[in-house]
């Protein structure tokens, strides 16, 4: 029986050599630096890692204010990522729904009217759209069948978007995502503290220029999402 040699590099992924310069990658857990298995195993798992779908969905909005119980949603974007591959997006300017207060400070940094609000998508119509958008690719009623959710400070844009599914729908944007967070905030906070980059702040647009990513519009949604996504992929490498 062969046996296929593992060399974990800490943070759980291995390699399998078969023989020379040839090698395939994939990330298990990893119970010691050092472990072996045997073909049956072996294929076993390069089985399911190659039919378990990676689906993400990286999002940002743009609202009214800062307190989901109280503001609203304007504009919504969103890209969905297959096994690392793009597959779709969405874009909307939304009205906020009904009695949501609007920030003077937070159209400032939108640069928008609240006359031009009124000219939006009204605000059910937008939630019907985005639900429909979202039960392209995952199934609302298979637990396993979910998106990873993605974005810069990430929690807050789920707060807003789980605030305005309860009010069409029972199980808010759960229905949708797993709630195991991919956001680029913390990341960055931790590299550093590792000393990889200090930064002035961590502003998007302060990040972005860092690492040479092209921000077209910060505060507009789709920008600020495609920015982020492109932001990870710089800073993959030091994971």
């Amino acid at each position: 029986m062969k046996r296929f040699q593992f060399l974990s590099f800490g943070s759980g992924t291995g390699e399998r050599f078969i023989g020379e310069g040839c090698a395939i990658s994939l990330t298990l857990p990893v119970i010691s630096s050092r472990f072996f298995l045997d073909d049956f195993v072996f294929s076993t798992i390069i089985s399911l890692g190659f039919s378990m779908m990676k689906k993400v969905l990286w999002l940002d909005l743009e609202t009214t204010g800062i307190d989901p119980d109280r503001h609203g949603i304007i504009q919504f974007a969103a890209l969905v990522e297959i096994n690392g591959e793009l597959v779709d997006a969405l874009e909307i300017k939304m009205q906020p729904h009904k009695g949501a207060l609007v920030s003077e400070d937070a159209l400032i940094v939108n640069r928008v009217s609240k006359e031009e609000i009124q000219g939006f998508m009204p605000h059910e119509e937008a939630y019907r759209k985005i639900d429909s958008f979202l039960a392209q690719y995952v199934s609302r009623f298979d637990r396993k069948d979910k998106f990873y959710p993605a974005g810069y400070n990430v929690q807050f844009d789920l707060d807003f978007l789980n605030k305005m599914f309860r009010r069409y729908d029972q199980y808010g944007i759960g229905a949708f995502v797993n709630w195991k967070r991919i956001d680029l905030l913390p990341l960055l906070y931790y590299m550093d503290y590792l000393d990889k980059i200090e930064l002035e702040n961590y502003k998007l647009q302060t990040v972005c220029a860092h690492f040479g990513v092209e921000l077209n519009s910060a505060h507009d949604a789709m920008s600020d999402v495609k920015a982020t996504r492109e932001v990870m992929r710089c800073i993959e490498v030091y994971m």
